[in-house]
């Protein structure tokens, strides 16, 4: 499996996401929430995590590309990274901030399965672009074997052999985090930072705004959790870069739109993991209670 067509990055994301997911298994259950507060706030968590990723954050791109007059390349990519959410970070950043994993797994296993739907939809929308056909086997296919296959792998390893689980859980993160840093440094040092540079003043500027919008709206659609915003805000930075090399791909064949859409990815992703060791070392605050 290649990503960006880089071998070298391939692989190393491959063992990423595989590592990532494995880990994410093995802490699940102790990461689930009691079961009273599961009924009560799950439905509406994922409710307002969706509105989020799949409305709020496409038309806050959208916006900002308009009013900063992007070049046509990125100000596609933008909004095509805007419009492909369930990035696979999701879940590792959201454990490494202290939030709340269960939550952000569910969250971006979804999110991965809606895209194949909403991804065509809302980039037609944003970019008047016609006749998608975004090929849904590929797609299946990755979530089945470097998502949802190490993701039970874990649960069942935690479930059945728990010390086992506790042993090797710690090692297989830094696995994860050592092998997604690796992947960046490939990509850029492959492309040369040409996705970073073609950005430009008001690409970069317009990306961070961007990044601003979505950590005060997952922060403010996270509820009185500190766990649940968290993992809000982490999840609508994660963006599926996969999926948007593929619509940019397809939408605007034999342009620079996909090398933006790597840059783009690129920034927030950076700003997703900063933002997770920023609350990591900041105290929880406990939920909010009517009285």
């Amino acid at each position: 499996m290649k990503l960006l067509g880089l071998p070298a990055g391939g692989i190393l994301a491959a063992i990423y996401l595989v590592a990532m997911m494995f880990s994410v298994g093995l802490g699940l259950r102790a990461g689930q929430p009691p079961e009273k507060e599961k009924r009560s706030k799950k439905i509406g968590l994922l409710i307002r995590g969706l509105i989020l990723n799949l409305v709020l954050f496409p038309c806050a791109a959208l916006l900002l590309t308009r009013s900063l007059h992007l070049s046509d390349d990125v100000g596609f990519a933008l909004l095509i990274v805007a419009a492909s959410p369930g990035g696979r970070f999701a879940p590792h950043f959201t454990r490494i901030a202290g939030g709340h994993t269960a939550m952000a797994t569910e969250e971006t296993l979804l999110l991965a399965k809606l895209s194949v739907l909403t991804v065509p939809v809302t980039t037609k929308l944003m970019l008047g672009v016609h006749h998608l056909h975004l090929e849904e086997l590929p797609l299946i296919l990755q979530v089945l074997v470097l998502q949802i296959v190490p993701l039970y792998a874990g649960e069942a390893l935690a479930r059945w052999r728990g010390e086992t689980a506790a042993r090797v859980e710690n090692p297989l993160r830094i696995v994860a985090s050592v092998a997604a840093v690796a992947a960046v440094l490939a990509f850029l040092v492959e492309t040369r930072f040409r996705g970073l540079i073609m950005l430009g003043d008001r690409g970069w500027l317009a990306v961070l705004l961007v990044a601003a919008a979505s950590v005060a709206l997952g922060w403010l659609l996270g509820g009185a959790s500190s766990h649940a915003r968290r993992a809000m805000t982490i999840s609508v930075l994660s963006r599926n870069l996969a999926l948007a090399l593929l619509v940019g791909g397809l939408a605007f064949p034999g342009r620079h739109v996909q090398l933006a859409v790597c840059g783009v990815w690129a920034v927030l992703g950076g700003i997703a993991f900063l933002f997770a060791e920023w609350v990591a070392h900041r105290p929880l605050q406990r939920p909010i209670r009517a009285t």
